[in-house]
Parts: C-alpha cells; sequence; structure tokens
C-alpha cells in the first residue's frame, strides 16, 4: 500500500529562460499598460488547518519600472498593490491591499533592472479552484498593470503522504545541523525568466510517519526529451520535510522548462 501510495506524488512546476519567442506566446497573461512587474503563486499546506489550503503569492518589481522622487539626500519610490481572490463561480472570497515604499540613496539605482522590491502575501481558503487578480499602480504616473492567474488548491487534509507545489528560490539558509531556516524566493515568469543560482523548494507531508523515501526529478525543455534526470534519498521524517535542489539554469538555453519532481 505505501508503494503505491508513493509513486502517486508527482510535483510539476516550470520555469522560463526568457526568449523573445517565450515573451510572444505568454504576454497575453499580463497587462502591462504601467509598470511590469511579476507575479508567482503556489500551493502549500496551512500550518496546524489541515482543512484549509495556503496560496503564497510572491510580487517581485524592479526598480527601472518605478517613478522615483528625490526627498532631501534620498530618492523614494512608492506603489500600490490590489490583491483580490475569486473562487469559481466569480464570486469575491479574499483580498488584500498593500503600499510598499523603496528607498535608495544614489540615482543611478532608481534605472537599475537587477535590483528590485518583492513582497510576499498568504491566503489560507479551502482546498478548490481560484483566480488570483493582481493590480499594481504607480501613484506618481497613475499608471497600473494588472496580471490574472488561475490556481487550484490541493486538500492536503486527508491522511496520506502530499507534496506542496515547488517554489523557486535564489538563496536558501540553513542552521548548523542543515536544516533550512529561511528561502528568498525567486519569481519566475515569461517576462522575466530565472536566474543563477537557483534552488527548486517544495515541502513533503508524512502524517503516516514513512521513512526514506526516494525522490527523483526530471527538467524537460518544453517539446523536447528530458535535459536532466537525478535521483535523492530522502529520510522523511516527522509530518514534514522540506526537500530541496539546485537548478543549473545559467547552462540552459532559451526556452519554457518543466521541473516534474516524485516519489516513485
Amino acid at each position: 500500500m505505501y508503494t503505491q501510495m508513493l509513486r502517486c506524488l508527482i510535483l510539476s512546476g516550470f520555469f522560463f529562460i526568457t526568449s523573445l519567442q517565450g515573451q510572444a506566446e505568454m504576454s497575453s497573461f499580463q497587462d502591462t499598460r504601467g509598470p511590469a512587474f511579476h507575479l508567482d503563486a503556489v500551493n502549500l499546506a496551512t500550518p496546524d488547518r489541515p482543512d484549509l489550503s495556503r496560496l503564497n503569492l510572491f510580487i517581485e518589481l524592479v526598480y527601472d519600472e518605478l517613478q522615483f522622487v528625490k526627498m532631501s539626500d534620498v530618492y523614494e519610490a512608492t506603489y500600490d498593490i490590489s490583491i483580490i481572490i475569486y473562487d469559481k463561480d466569480g464570486e469575491q472570497v479574499d483580498g488584500k491591499t498593500l503600499q510598499e515604499k523603496v528607498t535608495v540613496a544614489d540615482f543611478d539605482e532608481t534605472n537599475k533592472r537587477t535590483s528590485y522590491n518583492q513582497s510576499n502575501r498568504t491566503f489560507d481558503l479551502e482546498p478548490g479552484s481560484y483566480k488570483i487578480e493582481a493590480t499594481l499602480q504607480d501613484p506618481e504616473s497613475g499608471q497600473s498593470s494588472r496580471i490574472k492567474r488561475n490556481i487550484r488548491l490541493q486538500d492536503f487534509s486527508k491522511n496520506e503522504l502530499a507534496i506542496s507545489d515547488i517554489i523557486w528560490v535564489s538563496e536558501v539558509g540553513v542552521d548548523s545541523l542543515g536544516y533550512v531556516q529561511s528561502i528568498r524566493p525567486q519569481v519566475s515568469d515569461p517576462l522575466k525568466g530565472l536566474s543563477s543560482p537557483s534552488y527548486a523548494y517544495f515541502e513533503i507531508y508524512n502524517p503516516e510517519n514513512l521513512s526514506n523515501v526516494s525522490v527523483d526529478y526530471e527538467l524537460r525543455r518544453e517539446h523536447k526529451k528530458k535535459t536532466v534526470k537525478a535521483r535523492l534519498v530522502e529520510n522523511v521524517t516527522g509530518e514534514k520535510r522540506i526537500i530541496y535542489f539546485p537548478i543549473q539554469a545559467d547552462s540552459l538555453s532559451h526556452g519554457i522548462y518543466h521541473d516534474y519532481a516524485g516519489a516513485p
């Protein structure tokens, strides 16, 4: 029974090594009349609430997209983010608004496309299908952009082995025993792509306390044969195990890639 249960654990995520063709194919996902921003939506289990499912949103905006204003000896920019969550019937079930402020010391920093501000918001919802609508507005210019995204949140309340979505991260902080203490998420979409170093991070939920699970992963370019294949052997002790492995994004050619992980 355990072998069959493990085989059904398949995790799929995708990321982009940006190319002009990829941008053209995927541009309809975002209204970019205002500042271009980037959004990732990932699903994890809600701690201590098995009846709910957690939606994590990561929103990223590079400095060059903002209108900075000189304030005495620094430059400041602000922007507003509105997030609305709709259920499958189009009814609003949750939402949040926030204002972000970015402060830099030098004018040259205001035009950097390698510097960015990142926001993270979480929503604990019932399992099911949802539509995300995120709107970013620059109050200085009055311009706004919008991203719409569909997502299905898993039901983690079943007493069986389960696996979260993949979070792409650029940094993983661990303690002296090797346990993950912090991560730095990296947003990947058709406009931005994925940079190096990068890691695929996900969680395995183990309510039956199974152990010694082997995790297979494959990295494939869309419409191509698999590019990378490997196996990790993990001792999954306790009810949750965090797993991450490196992705050598700078060694991959332009295109859309799919990452598959599973416990066979």
